[in-house]
């Protein structure tokens, strides 16, 4: 016993040896473990604010040019870092409409650009600078699909856009109804009509020299399942005038508006008995400020942009309808 007590005394301190041997590793995975996860982190919120900020300056370049666009990146850049501090390094466009906006990390604490690390600084490396960028572009679409419903000008005139408020006021937009006092003398009926298109669609080319006349699709039946659409906003075209009757009519679409449907009825009835009707929105009254059960109608309210989808393309056109987008393509 004594013989393997003195054994043991002998080994003493080769514990020790084996973790110093193994400090060097477990360092190593410690640095990817937590600093390389923290550079992680960091560049998830970077680019994050990179995205904010190119959104910005391209919504500014959308609205009123590029002069004080760059000046709008800050805050969007520092606001989607945690430590509420990061670099825009620079704004710049690319290509006609296109504005990238270049981030790198800051040091809250101690300046500069670069972010400590933990453990690292063991291995011989203290530091590290991250970056990123983001590209948006701006414009307005002209080739692409929208809604087969056309609303008349006088319709969209009336509405107030109502972008970002709380508590948007909804309206009541009417076809087919038998009477329309809100635009008077505008056929069809009620100043909808129902386009011709497929999958609720209609392809349209806004960049096509001349009117763009669009064929009409008869009849008071829908001619696309609305239900799909309650509560989002799509893009609906605007007409200025039609031609022709029946299945002759034609459609002078003007531009486009942004419309959240809240509600909807595509057959006559007592619209309390709906369930596609929204009864917080206005119905179709008669001539006696009656509620018109005849009525066929859109509910909800116009806001002034849309996030178009990446089959549109992008470009210039004119009129009082155009809409602005805004969106991130790198």
């Amino acid at each position: 016993m004594r013989r393997l007590r003195n054994r043991l005394r002998h080994e003493r301190g080769a514990s020790a040896v084996l973790i110093g041997l193994l400090m060097v590793p477990l360092l190593g995975f410690a640095a990817i473990a937590i600093d390389v996860g923290a550079l992680y982190v960091e560049r998830a919120q970077l680019q994050n604010g990179a995205d904010a900020g190119a959104l910005a300056a391209a919504a500014t370049c959308a609205k009123s040019g590029c002069g004080s666009a760059a000046g709008v990146v800050g805050p969007y850049v520092n606001g989607n870092a945690n430590d509420n501090a990061s670099t825009p390094t620079s704004v710049t466009y690319p290509a006609p409409g296109k504005v990238t906006v270049a981030v790198e990390t800051m040091d809250a604490q101690a300046g500069g650009n670069t972010v400590k690390h933990w453990f690292a600084p063991m291995l011989g490396l203290d530091e590290t600078t991250v970056a990123t960028e983001a590209t948006a572009e701006w414009g307005q679409p002209v080739a692409g699909k929208a809604l087969n419903l056309a609303i008349g000008e006088c319709e969209f005139d009336r509405a107030v856009p109502q972008e970002g408020v709380v508590n948007p006021q909804k309206m009541v937009i009417a076809w087919h109804e038998n009477q329309h006092k809100t635009c008077p003398g505008l056929n069809p009926a009620g100043g909808f009509g129902w386009l011709v298109g497929t999958n609720c669609e209609t392809v349209y080319d806004l960049s096509a020299t001349g009117e763009m006349i669009v064929s009409a699709d008869t009849g008071l039946s829908p001619k696309c399942d609305l239900s799909q659409f309650r509560g989002k906003t799509i893009l609906i075209p605007i007409f200025s005038s039609i031609s022709g009757t029946g299945s002759n009519t034609k459609f002078t679409i003007t531009g486009f508006a942004a419309f959240t449907v809240t509600g909807y009825k595509t057959s006559p009835g007592n619209p309390s008995n709906s369930p596609t009707v929204d009864k917080t929105a206005p119905y179709c009254l008669d001539n006696k400020g009656k509620v018109d059960n005849s009525c066929v109608f859109l509910q909800g309210y116009f806001e002034r942009y849309v996030a178009i989808g990446e089959y549109w393309e992008m470009g210039e056109t004119t009129g009082d309808y155009a809409l602005s987008v805004v969106r991130l393509i790198e």
